[in-house]
């Protein structure tokens, strides 16, 4: 029953992340009037919304820095197992997802890209860490770092 809750929690988390992503790829152009964060509370976590435009400081040493593209904005989902961060990015470089991967397998991470009819993607899986990179053909790209829960 816990490892079911675990796994729930796990999930919830991933769909939060994704819905608060989809939201800053759908206003990627438009910018809140006063640069405004924004802060969520849900049973169990915290989701944090900002127009931060660097690396966020407290992602783990172990996920590499993403430098492919403007970071334009980030959520944070913090919760009882960890924290999970969504960065939007735009200006992407052609060459983001070949150099992330080689980036991720050089810090001996497992990584895969694949095509997208609209873009292309790349998981990557470490011991501790999932990172999603989804890259979209107007050069904008959402990334997606999560921890893993359970042992």
């Amino acid at each position: 029953m816990k490892k079911w809750k675990e796994e729930r929690s796990g999930l919830i988390t991933i769909v939060l992340i994704l819905v608060c992503g989809s939201f800053m790829v759908s206003g990627c152009s438009k910018r809140p009037s006063g640069g405004k964060s924004g802060v969520v509370n849900y049973e169990g976590g915290i989701i944090e919304t900002s127009l931060q435009t660097s690396w966020p400081k407290d992602i783990p040493t172990e996920i590499p820095e993403f430098t492919y593209g403007k970071i334009k904005a980030v959520t944070k989902d913090s919760i009882p197992t960890g924290a999970h961060w969504s960065l939007r990015i735009s200006d992407l470089l052609d060459s983001a997802i070949d150099n992330y991967y080689e980036q991720l397998r050089l810090k001996q991470w497992y990584a895969i890209a694949m095509p997208l009819p609209k873009g292309r993607v790349l998981l990557g899986n470490e011991k501790d860490f999932f990172i999603y990179l989804i890259t979209y053909k107007d050069n904008t790209a959402l990334l997606i770092v999560s921890r893993k829960s359970g042992p």
